[in-house]
């Protein structure tokens, strides 16, 4: 199925009330927020999996805390964060389908190949299994690092403002959806078969789904969904673009928060399953069916609403969004503290299932 060009129309679009109904037709829209959610879903995935297997991965390839964290944060976060704004660069003036598309074959088959890191002697040099799996997962931070910026922008194109709260909340529910099918999947599938085995079993349905989503998915006229009165400008460089962002003082403060959630979230999402493994003497696919799956799943429930809530709010305060978001963040603390404090497994139970939320 081809993509339209700029100036096309998808079947069932009226150009002129696309701020109003947005772009296709309200059945075709609906199939391509949920095929982006599924990306996302894949995303998370295969970013979350690492985490859900850590025990048995680091016994076998002699990995410490300190090492593993590396994996799991700096390995994967660099590339991530680096290479997301030339990707996000060229999503501005390429087919943003197909650097999705391809991004997401790209850190399904790394997250597969992860399934083999061992010792591999060259000569008289011996390569760690360490460094091995750290190559992979940076291969895996730049696939995923082409996912979020150019769906975020074609969910803009499909959809009219006064809907787009909705939809980013549905898209975001790919966050917790994909780490609880991580652990709802890859845990049951490391107890039975090896952490080897989950790395292939879920990595590589993603080069399908990376195919689908190029052959399904049309790439939308940008700007599509603007109100007709929307000011029009020029694709702007680099420079300008980062100084229009760091000028404004509500970019500082939610990059802010936003880094501080991050640094929180992805520190616990890393460390949880290693912490509930030695607290409760449980096994990976225990402790990521018994806390970590009920635990996201709650939180993907929560995603969707708070895009939801903000959307109504959003008619009588356009702040609404970041004092949700800001809200949440601060009833999440007693439970962070419940939950990483308490010797009793149902409690720490709770307090996650309230923290994700």
């Amino acid at each position: 199925m081809g993509a339209p060009t700029a100036a096309g129309a998808a079947p069932g679009t009226d150009e002129s009330q696309g701020h109003i109904t947005g772009y296709g037709t309200k059945a075709y829209r609906s199939y391509v927020l949920v095929s982006l959610m599924v990306i996302y879903i894949l995303n998370f995935i295969d970013r979350g999996l690492l985490s859900v297997v850590a025990r048995p991965l680091k016994a076998e390839l002699l990995i410490g805390d300190t090492a593993f964290g590396l994996l799991t944060g700096f390995g994967f976060a660099l590339l991530y964060t680096i290479v997301g704004i030339p990707l996000a660069r060229i999503a501005e003036r390429r087919n943003r389908v197909w650097i999705m598309g391809i991004c997401v074959m790209l850190w399904s088959i790394m997250t597969a190949l992860c399934g083999l890191a061992t010792d591999i002697t060259i000569g008289s040099m011996v390569i760690g299994g360490f460094w091995i799996l750290l190559v992979c997962r940076i291969g895996v931070g730049i696939g995923e690092a082409g996912c979020t910026p150019p769906a975020n922008s074609v969910i803009a194109d499909y959809y009219p403002p006064g809907k787009r709260s909705t939809a980013l909340g549905f898209y975001a529910m790919g966050v917790t959806l994909g780490t609880t099918l991580a652990n709802l999947i890859g845990g049951p599938v490391a107890d039975a078969f090896g952490w080897r085995a989950a790395f292939f079993i879920l990595g590589l349905p993603g080069v399908a789904i990376g195919i689908l989503l190029i052959l399904t998915v049309r790439e939308p006229p940008r700007g599509f969904s603007d109100p007709p009165d929307a000011r029009k400008v020029q694709s702007a460089s680099l420079s300008q673009a980062l100084n229009e962002l760091f000028s404004k003082p509500s970019f500082w403060t939610m990059a802010a928060g936003a880094t501080i959630a991050a640094f929180c979230g992805y520190a616990v999402a890393s460390f949880q399953s290693l912490y509930l493994q030695r607290t409760f003497d449980v096994t990976a696919g225990e402790a990521a069916v018994w806390f970590n799956a009920p635990a996201y799943a709650a939180g993907a429930l929560g995603t969707f609403l708070l895009g939801w809530i903000a959307e109504k709010l959003g008619k009588r305060s356009t702040n609404s969004i970041a004092r949700l978001a800001a809200g949440g963040m601060f009833l999440c603390v007693p439970f962070y503290f419940l939950a990483f404090t308490t010797d009793s497994m149902m409690w720490c139970m709770i307090g996650r299932r309230q923290v994700i939320s």
